[in-house]
């Protein structure tokens, strides 16, 4: 700590006094808007939400508004705060300004890793309907020979350290900004201050760091210890008492309460004790349709959990979409375009925002001739995306409905737009362009 205080401070020290002053305040001022208009969350799939937006209540899905209760509002009010009192040379306080914002960034992320399991599952489900585009495009939309690799496909959640690393994965611009500031205005701060009181608050904030990550993280790790007592009790066939661990599990890490396999497991614990008007035991039943191929029935099933209602009703309509988004892609590979169509659609009136559902749509749209409808779903897509590997995807659909309309002019410049998007190698792009010129 010693060595990297005295090399800000040499590099500080080549600059003259009032100008450092200007330009360290200035930077500080201009972070601010910085901060606020840039994205705390990157989405894999869809647009980023601001700081501003990105709230300490609870997350509700697709809802995007601007509010006093968010993270980028504790932002600026830290850096405003900094700044001033870097001005003034209050380097007290401009040291606590910057220890504050930390705190403010580690809570953002704890947050989001722990705190709002809902959230983090709506970011690991866009992650999976990332992954399943390039694969879709790979497979079935020719020319496609190559395709850019993607960064951290395969992002795990089975434990507390893979959480935090996952968490720290869907952090934006914003965030890295953030915690650039942060340091910034801490180590200016303990430059000025006397050696023991730096010394001191450098301590304190080292305890407060340690502190909000271990409330945090304290009822996951003991959800985590949960399942595996309970993994092991099944093990030993004391179903009664695993199911307890499960249960308990449950309710100490509100992730695990998310995660269908947990209640599948419970289900067949119910069996073995012969309970089969629980709830759990229709998960159990329908993930074994699954696993022979029976999607209609488990779609049955887990809409008839969800219809019930509570939190087990909420998980049964995220997994019947899931399982309608998988039933169509098995009746497409097997040529049932139309039946396909039915199970996408499906899907998306339920979940608007499942944008995989959209994308397979587009393309079942122009293999059943529907090329308007193809169009207009695509067009959609691209206002309300990000990714630029799964947008040039998107523009090449949207071309290629175009072409079937004779609209060639809009197709060649939407064939350049995914061009533009992704470049590195996108033949079906580039070869598309070559026949919209030679039409």
């Amino acid at each position: 700590m010693k060595t990297i205080l005295r090399f800000y401070a040499w590099l500080l020290s080549w600059i003259p006094e009032d100008p450092k002053k200007w330009i360290m305040c200035g930077m500080i001022l201009v972070a601010i808007p910085g901060a606020l208009a840039s994205s705390w969350v990157g989405f894999p799939l869809s647009k980023g939400w601001s700081s501003l937006a990105f709230s300490m209540f609870p997350y509700v899905r697709a809802k995007h508004q601007i509010t006093v209760t968010s993270y980028g509002v504790l932002e600026a009010v830290a850096l405003l705060i900094g700044a001033v009192a870097y001005w003034r040379a209050c380097w007290k306080l401009t040291y606590w300004a910057g220890a504050g914002l930390l705190l403010v960034i580690l809570f953002g992320t704890l947050h989001l890793t722990f705190g709002d399991p809902f959230f983090l599952k709506d970011l690991l489900n866009q992650s999976a309907w990332q992954d399943a585009s390039i694969s879709f495009a790979q497979g079935y939309l020719p020319p496609a020979p190559v395709l850019e690799p993607s960064v951290m496909t395969n992002l795990d959640f089975d434990n507390v350290g893979q959480r935090i690393e996952a968490g720290w994965y869907f952090m934006g611009l914003a965030w890295y900004g953030a915690v650039i500031m942060a340091f910034a205005l801490m180590i200016c701060g303990g430059l000025g201050l006397p050696q023991r009181p730096a010394r001191r608050a450098f301590g304190l904030t080292f305890l407060l760091v340690m502190g909000v990550t271990a409330v945090f993280m304290w009822y996951p790790m003991i959800g985590e210890h949960d399942l595996v007592m309970a993994a092991r009790a099944e093990a030993q066939w004391h179903p009664e008492e695993a199911k307890a661990w499960y249960e308990k599990a449950m309710r100490d890490d509100r992730w695990n309460a998310l995660d269908w396999g947990v209640h599948a497991r419970i289900g067949a614990l119910d069996q073995s004790l012969g309970l089969t008007d629980t709830p759990e035991y229709q998960v159990y039943r329908s993930a074994l349709m699954v696993s022979e191929q029976k999607f209609p029935e488990a779609i049955a099933h887990c809409e008839g959990i969800a219809a019930a209602g509570g939190p087990l009703g909420a998980v049964a309509r995220d997994r019947a979409d899931e399982l309608w988004v998988t039933y169509g892609l098995n009746l497409f590979e097997a040529g049932a375009y139309g039946s396909a169509a039915v199970a996408w659609q499906h899907a998306l009136n339920n979940q608007p925002t499942m944008w995989i559902a959209a994308f397979y749509l587009t393309r079942v749209y122009l293999a059943t001739g529907r090329d308007e409808e193809a169009a207009a779903l695509a067009q959609r897509v691209l206002d309300m995306t990000s990714d630029p590997q799964f947008i040039a995807n998107v523009y090449s659909n949207l071309g290629d409905a175009q072409t079937r309309l004779n609209d060639l002019g809009d197709a060649h410049k939407n064939y350049g737009m995914s061009y533009f998007y992704n470049y590195v190698p996108n033949w079906r792009a580039l070869t598309s362009l070559a026949g919209s010129v030679g039409n």
